[in-house]
C-alpha cells in the first residue's frame, strides 16, 4: 500500500503543455509527399494533393470546392476497389451519395 502512495507522489502534475505552441518558422507539411508548404498556402503546390494545409480552407466557400472533391474521388476511389469487402465498398458508396446530397441543400 505504501508503494502505491509513493508512485502516486512521484507524478507530479506541476507542469503545464501549451498544444498552440508553435515554434518560430514552422511550416505544415502536406500529407501526401510531407514536404514543407507555405503556411498561407490552402493546397501544396508540390504535389497538388487535394488535402487542405491550410485548416480554414475548408471554411472558405469558393477555395473549398477542391478539398470536397478531392473527399468525393477518394471514397469513389475505395468504393471501387476490388480489393474491398463487398460491405466496405457499399458503406463508401452510401457515404458518397451522402457526401454529394449534402451540398444540395
Amino acid at each position: 500500500m505504501d508503494g502505491e502512495n509513493n508512485n502516486s507522489q512521484d507524478i507530479a502534475w506541476t507542469e503545464t503543455f501549451d498544444d498552440e505552441y508553435l515554434p518560430p518558422g514552422a511550416k505544415p507539411l502536406c500529407p501526401r509527399c510531407l514536404q514543407p508548404c507555405d503556411p498561407h498556402q490552402y493546397y501544396c503546390t508540390n504535389c497538388g494533393c487535394n488535402e487542405a494545409i491550410n485548416p480554414l480552407t475548408t471554411y472558405i466557400p469558393y477555395v473549398r470546392i477542391r478539398f470536397n472533391i478531392g473527399i468525393l474521388i477518394k471514397l469513389y476511389r475505395r468504393a471501387c476497389d476490388s480489393g474491398n469487402p463487398l460491405l466496405l465498398r457499399i458503406i463508401y458508396g452510401a457515404i458518397a451519395v451522402f457526401w454529394v446530397l449534402s451540398f444540395i441543400h
